[in-house]
């Protein structure tokens, strides 16, 4: 048999009539068109023609073989990920620190320290704003500048809800934007709020999907029905496989916000006084304490 092979690959290397040898450009290039073993033509598999297609359909499947593969350490990626969630339901969070900061921002320019220790909000062209893609309830009411970090923000949201839950939830639950107060009652510095720069959500409102799968599909990975995503509730929750999907989400969430620089200071639980919500804003300086 191997007599017989030697002769078909001999007999290959006449039929091509010269063309350039085995592993080359042209041998490389045509190994996408080859046609499989199945196709050959049975009638004259031992004949000189046959047994030429033959050893021509084994020299190619060699040189496919020989070609270096791409390991999952050598693929490109599109952005670096986090380890996968443990099965505690914990991961590795940011537990506090500055960022470089990003690009200028409008309101940069504007004091926040309280010399008199008197509580004065400057005047500032904050409107509601209801939101654009996804639904802010109540309605926001923030300046102009960080109403265009809100379209980013919902964007994001839609990304990785559709990834998490194939579906974009139906209102952002608002606790507090425009606000005229100091940070921590102090009458120090103001507040992100009294400039209209800033934003509290506590959760993130689904509801019910229309699909109904037949009885005989198996159980959904993600609710059908209607349900909150709370922060106080869900923020690095474990237990049942509802939670850790929610706590899940949140986590994928925050760190795309992060990732993608869309605010500056970003504060949840791990934070005092915001053990309920996620608190954003536009300051001139960079914070993450989720």
């Amino acid at each position: 048999m191997g007599l017989l092979l030697a002769g078909a690959c001999v007999l290959a290397g006449w039929r091509r009539e010269g063309a350039v040898r085995f592993g080359s450009a042209e041998e490389s290039a045509s190994l996408g068109q080859m046609a499989p073993l199945s196709q050959i033509n049975r009638a004259d598999m031992f004949s000189v023609a046959g047994i030429g297609e033959w050893a021509d359909w084994f020299r190619r499947v060699a040189i496919e073989a020989s070609r270096p593969r791409a390991t999952e350490a050598s693929r490109p990626r599109a952005t670096d990920r986090s380890p996968p969630r443990a099965p505690d339901g914990s991961r590795p969070r940011e537990t506090g620190g500055s960022r470089p900061r990003a690009e200028s921002y409008p309101l940069d320019s504007v004091g926040r320290t309280l010399g008199s220790g008197q509580l004065s909000c400057p005047n500032v062209d904050a409107r509601d704003f209801s939101g654009e893609s996804l639904r802010f309830s109540p309605a926001a009411k923030v300046v102009e500048p960080f109403r265009q970090r809100l379209l980013v923000f919902e964007q994001v949201v839609r990304e990785v809800s559709e990834r998490v839950y194939g579906r974009s939830p139906s209102a952002i639950l608002v606790a507090d934007s425009y606000s005229c107060r100091s940070v921590g009652g102090e009458n120090r510095k103001l507040s992100e709020h009294a400039l209209g720069n800033a934003i509290d959500i506590t959760g993130f409102e689904f509801a019910p999907t229309a699909f109904a799968p037949p009885a005989w599909a198996p159980a959904p990975s993600v609710p059908l029905g209607g349900f909150q995503v709370r922060v106080d509730r869900h923020w690095q929750a474990t237990g049942d496989t509802t939670s850790a999907k929610h706590a899940y989400f949140l986590d994928q969430l925050t760190r795309e916000l992060v990732q993608r620089n869309v605010f500056r200071t970003l504060l949840g639980p791990a934070h005092p006084d915001h053990s309920d919500h996620f608190h954003f804003d536009m300051a001139p300086w960079s914070y993450v304490h989720l």
